[in-house]
């Protein structure tokens, strides 16, 4: 019952307050009111000086309460506070003792004179963002005036070390550029590096690459990674992100290694029967001898043409079975005969032929294999080297 009634009163109260909208004070503070501010009506409009000669001092502080928002693409921030304005108005000055010994008055801000203070790099549509107070006049015409306010600014800030706070935010780029040089660590017959597929349509032939390898992902990866960053980036800045520029080299050398993968594969491909070894590969030293290596399962066959005789009779051993028999066995000595070796001799020669031509493309193929294989490591080692270089100087460009 009891909480019941005070519910309701609460509620009373509130309304009455809700429906007077003034609040009548004492006698003495309504007449020190209409003696300040009934003088002149222009006065929130001159400024308070006894000479227009003289200089009105206004001292401003500003006391941050928090940062709202910062937006880094639009270059904005939102911060709020409150604002300390103080100054004299000689003509808000008055004697204690003639109005009830009243030493401070609080009178609305629009009836007297403020100083115009405003944001001079605003970012908002509405350049007033304080709020209207009551200020607090002591009786030697000292005015305190603090309104809250709502700035929202431009904030350029320099953007070369962005979005970097440490250098331990550059280990994941640094993570993903090594899969660059990775792909090169692969064995061509692996398939992971490229694989090439043909199609056909309308009887023309097109090879695709398939993208399947490790170069092309991390370009990808990259390219995902520019995009991101450049919807994060402000469009109108002076400066380049060190963290872009980094991106950028990544996405040279990840293009670079697709070609020189491409490269690769082309010659681990090569045989003898489309391209010519070129003289000067094996004359080096070391790939002659490397060469020799992989040649060590060669055939050592004769060159010499094959002749094939076949005497005009045999001897046959004796036997102590044998009864009145002849111990030669004389050769059929017709002119069928002669040709059916004649033929096998000729299928035999094609089948050493072969066999040879086919050792040589097999050789040959080994030299472009290997040949393959060097450029590979050249590349291992030349782009490991530069991909060094591009994070040490980022490194100490942070």
């Amino acid at each position: 019952m009891f909480h019941t009634i005070q519910r309701q009163l609460k509620l009373f109260l509130l309304i009455i307050c809700y429906c007077c909208n003034f609040i009548i004070g004492g006698p003495d503070q309504l007449r020190l009111l209409k003696h300040l501010l009934a003088v002149n009506e222009f006065k929130p409009i001159a400024r308070p000086v006894q000479n227009e000669s003289y200089t009105l001092s206004v001292t401003i502080n500003l006391a941050l309460q928090q940062i709202i928002n910062f937006d880094g693409k639009n270059e904005a921030i939102v911060i709020s506070g409150w604002m300390t304005i103080k100054w004299n108005d000689y003509s808000l000055r008055w004697k204690p003792e003639e109005f009830g010994n009243i030493q401070t008055l609080r009178i609305p801000s629009t009836q007297i004179w403020t100083p115009d203070i405003f944001l001079y790099n605003t970012a908002d549509e509405k350049f007033d963002t304080t709020v209207k107070v009551n200020a607090v006049v002591q009786h030697n015409g000292d005015i305190l005036y603090v309104p809250p306010v709502l700035f929202k600014s431009n904030c350029p800030f320099n953007i070369a070390l962005f979005p970097f706070v440490s250098t331990k935010k550059i280990l994941p780029c640094f993570l993903i550029s090594c899969m660059t040089i990775l792909g090169f660590l692969l064995s061509p017959d692996s398939g992971e590096k490229l694989t090439l597929r043909e199609l056909e349509f309308d009887d023309k032939r097109i090879v695709l690459i398939h993208f399947k390898s490790s170069e092309i992902t991390t370009l990808l990866s990259v390219v995902m990674f520019s995009l991101l960053l450049s919807d994060i980036l402000p469009p109108s800045s002076t400066a380049i992100p060190i963290i872009t520029v980094y991106f950028m080299c990544v996405m040279i050398l990840s293009a670079v290694s697709v070609v020189a993968s491409v490269l690769i594969l082309s010659l681990h491909n090569r045989n003898s029967s489309n391209y010519t070894m070129p003289s000067w590969i094996p004359s080096e030293p070391l790939l002659n001898n490397s060469l020799e290596l992989l040649s060590t399962n060669d055939i050592n066959i004769d060159k010499k043409p094959l002749e094939f005789a076949v005497p005009p009779a045999t001897e046959i051993h004796g036997s102590r079975y044998q009864q009145n028999a002849s111990n030669e066995l004389y050769t059929c000595d017709t002119e069928m005969n002669r040709s059916e070796l004649r033929f096998i001799i000729s299928q035999l020669a094609i089948l050493v032929n072969y066999s040879q031509q086919k050792e040589k493309d097999d050789n040959e193929s080994q030299d472009w294999q290997f040949v393959a294989m060097v450029m590979d490591r050249l590349c291992l080692v030349v782009f490991a080297i530069i991909m060094l270089l591009f994070t040490a100087l980022t490194f100490l460009k942070v």
